[in-house]
């Protein structure tokens, strides 16, 4: 079917494109955020009155700056208990013992159901996970265990920084191409009988 010149329509059609190849790039891009990926589930708990779950990023786990989120509920009630701190250890199993402390507070979280504690792990291997909830049922402890991989080279770690001008390159070439196209076929003859 041909559309006659000046009519919405192909308009709408170019429109839409944009709009798939923007959220295409966004997916690609920023996987965590468009996936909704809330990290790695280490365990969920409920002891003495707490419900505790315990999350850890990036996926997978590398050597490096790891996020491990708490989320500390009522057990009863379901109610997220704000008020209650909590402190994350990690310590490594093998021959060669580190240890990573810190508290997970709500400014560390991104959602704040949760507190984050952000630890530096050293090296890969498999890593014991101690979470220590203090609140209004008494004090927990709850355990973990995760294996971490190897650190990413720099170059892996960085490649986002160096080819994100190519996004919106591409997107303009995209739109200069749908444009041309839209002036070839508004340069045709329309042929009436």
């Amino acid at each position: 079917m041909a559309f006659p010149p000046n009519t919405a329509a192909p308009h709408q059609h170019n429109r839409w494109l944009l709009i798939a190849a923007w959220s295409v790039v966004l997916a690609i891009v920023c996987p965590q955020v468009s996936w909704a990926d809330g990290g790695i589930p280490l365990t969920m708990r409920e002891v003495d009155g707490y419900r505790i779950a315990v999350f850890a990023e990036p996926a997978p786990l590398r050597a490096g700056p790891v996020d491990i989120s708490v989320m500390v509920q009522d057990a009863e009630t379901g109610l997220h208990l704000a008020d209650a701190a909590i402190d994350v250890k990690v310590q490594s199993v093998g021959p060669v013992v580190a240890r990573r402390s810190a508290a997970a507070t709500e400014e560390a979280a991104t959602n704040k159901l949760f507190k984050a504690a952000l630890l530096e792990l050293p090296f890969a291997g498999r890593w014991q996970v101690y979470v220590t909830v203090m609140g209004r049922h008494g004090t927990v402890e709850v355990t973990a265990e995760m294996e971490v991989g190897k650190a990413l080279p720099r170059w892996q770690r960085m490649w986002a920084w160096f080819t994100w001008p190519a996004i919106p390159i591409g997107l303009f070439l995209l739109h200069q191409w749908l444009v041309a196209r839209q002036e070839r076929r508004r340069s045709k003859p329309v042929l009436t009988y």
